[in-house]
C-alpha cells in the first residue's frame, strides 16, 4: 500500500469528482466521471489487502470515492412486503424463509420487475454449454434460471453500485454488468484456489469441489468494455471488512463459499453494506450439499427479523435464491 503522497493526491481528485457528480451541469457525463472515480478506487485499493475498513485515513478517501460514485444519480428503492402476503398459510411467528413468485410478488417489491422468460432462461443454457470449457465450469457457478433472475432484478433495480461474493469466471458479474447502468460500478470478491490452504477457515473438500477454475481463469468472462468499471478484490471474505463501504450499495450477490461459517460472515458483511431499500441475493440456499447457507440465511432471518424470500416463477419452477430487502427510506 502506497503511503500518504499517493492519498492525498488521490483523496484531491476524489473531492473533484464529488463535486463534479453534485452539479446539474447538462453537459455532466456521467459514464466518464464513474470511470475516472472508478480508476482512482482501483488506485485507492490494494487487491492484495482486503481490510479495507482498517486505516482510518485511507477508509475516508475510499468513502469519498465511494460516495461520489452513488451521489445524484437514482436507484430504485425496494420495498419488503409482509411473508404473509406471499402464501396465506404463513404463521406471523414463522421463522423461515417464505416462497414468493417472480410474477405476483417481486413487482410490489421492486417497481418496474418483471420476471424472466423462458427464451432468456434458455438463451443462458445455450451459451453455456455452446462452449466446452465453459460447460466444464458448470458447477459451481450460478444455474441460467439464477441468473436470469439476477438480470432482471438488476434491470428493474437500476443500481448504482454493486458488491459480488464469488467473482468465480466472471459470468454473473458479466452478466449484471450488460443489463446495469452504464454508470454502475461493481466490486467483486474471490479467494483464488492456490490461496485455500491458507484461508482463515479451512476450504473443506466439497467446497474445493465447486472450483473448476484456475487463478489465471478467475473473471475470464467479463467482457473487456466493462473492465474499467467493475472492481476486482482477491482474498478471503472471512477476513473482508467493508469498512467504507458500508451502507453504500443498492445490490449484494453473496454466491461465495458454502461453508456456514464463511456463507454467516459474508451475509453479515453483505448486509452492513446495503443502502436503506437495498436488495441481497444470496444464492445456494435451495441446493445439495450447501447446508451451511441454509443455516446462514436462517440465523440472519432471526436476527433481523426481516422476511427473506425464496423465488420462483413458472409454476412450481424454484430459484436457488432467496432475497432480502434492506429496511429504511
Amino acid at each position: 500500500m502506497a503511503g500518504p503522497e499517493r492519498n492525498e493526491r488521490n483523496t484531491g481528485n476524489s473531492f473533484e469528482g464529488t463535486r463534479a457528480f453534485q452539479s446539474d451541469s447538462p453537459s455532466l457525463n456521467r459514464k466518464a466521471l464513474t470511470k475516472l472515480l472508478t480508476r482512482q478506487l482501483k488506485d485507492a485499493l490494494d487487491l492484495r489487502r482486503i481490510d479495507i475498513g482498517v486505516d482510518q485515513e485511507e477508509c475516508r478517501h475510499i468513502e469519498s470515492i465511494v460516495g461520489a460514485l452513488v451521489a445524484n444519480r437514482a436507484c430504485v428503492k425496494a420495498k419488503a412486503i409482509p411473508g404473509e402476503e406471499c402464501l396465506p398459510f404463513y404463521e406471523e411467528d414463522y421463522d423461515g424463509t417464505f416462497n414468493c413468485s417472480a410474477s405476483q410478488h417481486l413487482p410490489r417489491m421492486i417497481s418496474g420487475f418483471e420476471p424472466p422468460s423462458s427464451e432468456q432462461i434458455r438463451e443462458l443454457e445455450e451459451w453455456r454449454f455452446s462452449d466446452k470449457r465453459r460447460a466444464d465450469f458448470v458447477y459451481g457457478t450460478m444455474d441460467p434460471k439464477d441468473v436470469a433472475l439476477v438480470q432482471s432484478v438488476v434491470t428493474a433495480l437500476k443500481p448504482r453500485a454493486i458488491f459480488e461474493f464469488g467473482t468465480h469466471q466472471g459470468i454473473l458479474t458479466d452478466r449484471i454488468m450488460q443489463v446495469a447502468p452504464e454508470e454502475a460500478v461493481m466490486f467483486t470478491l474471490d479467494l483464488p484456489p492456490d490461496e485455500f490452504d491458507s484461508a482463515a477457515l479451512r476450504v473443506d473438500k466439497t467446497n474445493r469441489s465447486y472450483v473448476k477454475h484456475s487463478k489465471e481463469e478467475m473473471g475470464i468472462y467479463v467482457s473487456e468494455e466493462y473492465e474499467d468499471r467493475v472492481i476486482r478484490l482477491i482474498g478471503d471474505s472471512m477476513r473482508f471488512q467493508p469498512g467504507p463501504l458500508e451502507g453504500k450499495m443498492d445490490l449484494v450477490i453473496v454466491d461465495g463459499g458454502h461453508q456456514y461459517l464463511v456463507a454467516e460472515r459474508d451475509i453479515s458483511n453483505a448486509w452492513a453494506m446495503l443502502a436503506p431499500g437495498g436488495v441481497m441475493l444470496i444464492d445456494d440456499y435451495n441446493t445439495k450439499r450447501t447446508e451451511g447457507v441454509l443455516l446462514a440465511v436462517l440465523l440472519h432471518r432471526m436476527e433481523t427479523g426481516e422476511p427473506g424470500y425464496l423465488v420462483s416463477f413458472y409454476g412450481d419452477l424454484e430459484t436457488d435464491i432467496v432475497m432480502f430487502i434492506k429496511p429504511g427510506e
